[in-house]
């Protein structure tokens, strides 16, 4: 499936610009363009790889074969990655380590609270941890926008106080370009 969709993808690309080109021609050229597309692909699809070649997701020259079958961006994946690491952080308990979550002049928004800038931030979530010492997050699923670089994270609050309180929460965060929080606005549901 993966190779079908290489070929559907690219195959329209070399037609397009090999127009004027003899026909045997424009054979070999698809092929040797299939080829090459295919190894950029695979090497692109490598994490340490990623640095080398221009551009990613929408706009990019490079379509990987799992963005093809499935729709998902190499810039979806670092959404989702980071809000994966911003839960990860938060549930270690460590307000300081939330706040460098943050862009400086990043905000949190939730139903009790609004606070701007890291620091804050911070001093926020460590306020939370020191009220609720047993609180910890489960998340239940990430949606990722690429055009905004947002996510929007459907999680479970667990409470672990004496009534066993589980809150069902959105939180909808967005990333600067430095993968940084700009804003995350929290609501409950």
């Amino acid at each position: 499936a993966e190779a079908g969709c290489l070929v559907q993808c690219f195959y329209r690309l070399v037609h397009m610009h090999t127009s004027s080109v003899q026909q045997g021609h424009r054979v070999t050229l698809s092929i040797v363009t299939l080829l090459l597309v295919s190894l950029v692909s695979l090497v692109y699809s490598f994490d340490s790889f990623k640095g080398l070649f221009p551009g990613s997701g929408r706009n990019s020259p490079f379509i990987s074969p799992f963005a093809c079958e499935t729709g998902v961006t190499p810039d979806m994946v670092d959404i989702v990655s980071l809000a994966n690491k911003y839960f990860d952080v938060w549930n270690t308990h460590d307000g300081a380590a939330v706040g460098q979550m943050f862009a400086p002049d990043g905000s949190l928004r939730d139903w009790d609270v609004f606070v701007e800038g890291a620091a804050k931030v911070g001093e926020a979530n460590g306020n939370i941890f020191k009220a609720v010492p047993g609180i910890k997050i489960t998340v239940e699923a990430i949606h990722p926008t690429e055009s905004t670089k947002t996510a929007a994270c459907e999680i479970l609050v667990h409470l672990n106080n004496d009534a066993k309180e589980v809150l069902k929460v959105v939180d909808i965060i967005e990333f600067n370009a430095e993968g940084k929080i700009k804003a995350l606005r929290a609501y409950k549901g």
